[in-house]
């Protein structure tokens, strides 16, 4: 039995960061087991000062994650659908 208890995990993202390192983590970190662990990032702040630079390089990761997403019992499939009520 597993039991998933929730979380409200943040992930902070300081103005002195390698943007490029960082955004990677901070997407999987959100997205690992489809977002549902207690441990997934659910909230990012980000420093105002690499704000646009830091969604620019996550969006690229979004795109270049190759995840595919369906039904989670086909092979193959990484993200499967999230039910939230």
């Amino acid at each position: 039995i597993t039991l998933e208890m929730g979380g409200n995990d943040a992930a902070i993202v300081r103005e002195d960061v390698d943007v490029k390192a960082v955004a990677p983590k901070v997407f999987f970190g959100a997205m690992a087991n489809t977002g549902q662990i207690c441990c997934a990032i659910k909230r990012v702040y980000v420093h105002e000062k690499v704000y646009d630079v830091f969604v620019d390089e996550i969006v690229k990761v979004a795109a270049l994650a190759d995840a595919k997403m369906g039904n989670g019992m086909d092979d193959g499939v990484v993200y499967d659908p999230l039910n939230n009520k």
